[in-house]
């Protein structure tokens, strides 16, 4: 739904290779405008893994990206 609307849609399967993207995107000069983020992926959880960003983030003076963190569970 979102490429049909002309966005760039970026899938990772765990949260290290998030932090990855994020940080790839910043150096490549082509930082996300938004990142959905689930809540349990594997190796790094979707907390961790937002921690690492921000850091990253604050530790180059980069603006926070927003993320909307996301999750399957019921309840």
């Amino acid at each position: 739904m979102l490429e049909r609307l002309e966005h760039r849609v970026d899938i990772v399967e765990n949260g290290i290779l998030a932090v990855d993207a994020v940080i790839d995107g910043w150096y490549r000069e082509r930082p996300y405008d938004l990142i959905l983020m689930d809540t349990y992926m594997p190796f790094m959880n979707g907390f961790h893994a937002m921690a690492e960003i921000r850091r990253f983030e604050e530790e180059q003076g980069f603006t926070r990206t927003p993320i909307v963190v996301l999750t399957a569970e019921e309840g």
